[in-house]
């Protein structure tokens, strides 16, 4: 053999300190349970219409915010904030719930997986924080209003938040929906590789 020859040898074989990179099979474990094709669109359908409309509704919660703050003289506030309370508990926490569920469903059922991937964790964080700040601050924050406009006095500082709040809300939903149309790279368990 040459010394050409054994030099090309040598050098196409990796050593022993610098592993082949994994390859995604490797990688990514199963999913936890299976989604047929057909349940898989379904539960792609139910997140995709739950997540956009809570979005839509997340909008017509600020119109109506707005039109109750500064557009409705007199009695007509108490109607404007009792329909936002009706919105808030009827439709947009049912929607919320649901959007949230199939999302864990969806990450679950695919490789994507619940932790595996930066983008999902952080959809499911945003989700979580929307879903809290739902229950425990944007609910609170309407039955306020209507109480509020029920004692004669206007929605008071409610008036305000039931305009801040959806603001804030359709950022995280807005920022949601873009990691899921661009799914940026990254595993969170490629760091941990040697």
């Amino acid at each position: 053999m040459s010394a050409e020859t054994s030099d090309h040898t040598a050098s196409s074989i990796p050593s022993a300190a610098t592993p082949p990179a994994p390859t995604r099979a490797a990688v990514a474990a199963p999913p936890l349970f299976r989604l047929s094709r057909r349940g898989r669109r379904l539960w792609v359908l139910l997140h995709v219409v739950t997540s956009v409309g809570w979005l839509g509704l997340d909008l017509g919660v600020l119109a109506l915010g707005v039109t109750g703050r500064w557009f409705t003289p007199g009695d007509g506030e108490l109607g404007v904030y009792r329909a936002i309370d009706l919105l808030g508990y009827a439709v947009v926490l049912p929607v919320a719930l649901v959007a949230g569920v199939s999302g864990v469903v969806l990450s679950l059922g695919t490789y994507w997986g619940l932790l595996r991937y930066r983008w999902v964790v952080i959809k499911l964080v945003l989700t979580l924080v929307a879903l809290v700040a739902t229950v425990f601050a944007l609910l609170p924050l309407m039955d306020r209003a209507v109480a509020n406009c029920l004692a004669g006095g206007g929605p008071g500082g409610a008036g305000n938040s039931l305009v801040a709040a959806p603001i804030v809300a359709g950022a995280l939903y807005t920022t949601a929906t873009a990691l899921s149309v661009y799914k940026p790279r990254g595993s969170r368990r490629r760091a941990s590789m040697p």
